[in-house]
């Protein structure tokens, strides 16, 4: 019987001892089992990895009374029980090569204990492993083996020099599992970024990566159809708490949690933690809970090394190659090319896959996009965070729409002094770009509204910069650093931006806005207009 939702709580047993909701995923997890053998699967934080490493654990523990009425219960499945090593790093606090290896030890000892298995707790973590394993394979049993956040002690210690130190423990763990095939009758590892076979996991090329899998797509998150039926009784109280009619309020529950894909033809999910929030609070205030769960600091770390422009790299595609081939260690580069972070940005939630299409030597190109409108507020706070000290005014609803007031009553001087002072704000470091800059006004402005502004608007001869679409007229900006304001303007009519618009019958504005590099924020603007 269900009783509550209990969106903090990970661990299965828990939730099903006690009458949480539970949204039945037993059948992704019984075909894995009957299937295969050793899987990996890469899912962005809070999507339920967790839940499903905890889930296993029960099963292989034969814990047959948790399932009733899951679908694994009405299979022919056999509820042996296998002794379960189960290492979570999320739990390890370590920073060191030292530090983490005596973690490992310390797990695999007290696992040892439990099983009754002397081992030389002297010897590092991958001898222990090793005697483990061999311990079980000379008493003909078999294991299972369950990861969770294989990645945490990488990502968490990019910018820490015992980084090496960490990969080299870690990959002779990892290695290990590779060895003693035979012993293993089940082994799932699961984390935030995916693996490259070139990094810890370069023993380890019999895992089946599900990261992509058109049939495991939705085993993570919930369809539109799981949140219908699991949910009917959270919704009709949110439509009476919301005073709202049906079609408005899933229309609006969709826009703002639904939209994941992970695989290019895959149905979409929503964010199943942001659902449990929302529903557990009475279903009423649409609210971004999937930001409040988790650092953002490697995402704002690494977007500090790019010149990346929001508007131009979100329209460029990924190719298959790099989806399958990136490695998170490349982010320690100095450098990091705006691919890389769109990357980073899909494997930690803030992009997902949009659509597929063929590439010109047949391999598939991977168009990202943000999933829904929490995560896009998420994204625009977090990294304004980083572009604007003057976050306050950023923030404030009441300073956007007095700004974008001015623009909609034709006074642009209010408006770009207004992004003056907002800009004011922008943090010292390498010399900024018009990418920079640009990225920078997008996302105060998506703040404010994201349909009104079209960034890197392809014309036939060129792309424009930024152009508004206001009640009384269209906005064509074009933005230059250290330059005048009229080689802004010249570059509008070289290339005909104006143009396209004119059949629309409004009145045309072109604007040359010229930054500075030495202030960090708008020097001077010059403006002409095109009138019918």
């Amino acid at each position: 019987m269900v009783l509550d939702i209990d969106p903090s709580n990970s661990t299965f047993s828990d939730l099903r001892a006690n009458g949480f909701l539970y949204v039945d995923k037993t059948y992704f997890l019984h075909r894995m089992i009957t299937k295969g053998k050793m899987f990996f699967c890469a899912r962005p934080r809070r999507f339920g990895k967790t839940l499903a490493v905890s889930t296993f654990e029960a099963i292989f523990q034969g814990k047959r009374e948790l399932f009733k009425g899951l679908y694994i219960d009405s299979t022919d499945y056999d509820w042996k029980t296998y002794p379960v090593i189960h290492i979570n790093f999320a739990r390890c606090s370590e920073t060191d090569g030292k530090g983490l290896d005596g973690w490992l030890r310390e797990k695999l000892l007290d696992f040892a204990k439990k099983h009754h298995i002397t081992l030389d707790g002297e010897k590092p973590s991958r001898n222990i492993f090793e005697d483990l394993l061999q311990s079980f394979q000379d008493h003909g049993e078999k294991v299972v083996i369950l990861i969770d956040e294989y990645d945490r002690m990488i990502s968490d210690n990019l910018d820490n020099p015992e980084l090496p130190n960490l990969q080299q423990v870690l990959s002779a763990f990892y290695s290990t599992i590779k060895g003693f095939d035979s012993v293993i009758r089940f082994a799932f590892l699961t984390g935030v970024t995916k693996y490259a076979k070139l990094s810890v996991f370069s023993g380890m090329n019999n895992l089946n990566d599900l990261s992509m899998d058109h049939v495991y797509a939705t085993m993570f998150g919930y369809t539109q159809e799981e949140v219908e039926q699991n949910f009917a009784p959270y919704i009709e109280q949110g439509l009476k708490n919301s005073g709202m009619d049906q079609e408005s309020y899933m229309t609006l529950l969709k826009q703002t949690y639904d939209g994941y894909r992970f695989e290019g033809d895959a149905e979409s999910v929503y964010n199943p933690v942001s659902i449990g929030k929302f529903f557990s609070q009475g279903g009423k205030t649409f609210s971004h809970y999937w930001v409040e769960t988790g650092s953002t600091k490697l995402l704002l770390d690494v977007a500090g090394k790019v010149d990346f422009s929001l508007a131009r790299d979100l329209k460029e595609p990924l190719d298959e190659s790099d989806m399958a081939n990136f490695d998170i260690t490349r982010l320690t580069k100095s450098t990091v090319t705006p691919l890389e972070l769109k990357w980073l940005l899909y494997q930690t939630g803030y992009l997902t896959i949009d659509h597929v299409e063929p590439g010109l030597l047949g391999e598939a190109q991977y168009y990202l996009d943000f999933p829904n409108r929490e995560v896009e507020s998420a994204f625009t706070n977090r990294l304004l965070s980083y572009y604007s000290e003057n976050h306050e005014n950023v923030e404030s609803k009441t300073f956007l729409q007095e700004m974008f007031t001015s623009l909609k009553e034709d006074d642009l001087d209010a408006f770009l002094e207004a992004m003056k002072s907002l800009l004011a704000g922008l943090p010292y470091g390498p010399k900024p770009t018009e990418a920079f800059f640009q990225t920078a006004v997008d996302l105060i402005t998506r703040l404010y509204d994201p349909r009104i502004v079209d960034c890197e608007s392809y014309t036939s001869v060129g792309r424009i910069d930024m152009v508004f679409r206001m009640p009384k007229g269209i906005y064509l900006f074009e933005f230059k650093v250290d330059q005048s304001p009229d080689v802004a303007l010249k570059q509008i009519h070289d290339k005909h931006y104006a143009d396209r618009y004119k059949v629309e019958g409004k009145p045309i504005h072109l604007v040359g806005v010229s930054f500075s590099s030495k202030t960090r924020t708008i020097d001077t603007w010059k403006s002409e207009d095109i009138k019918h």
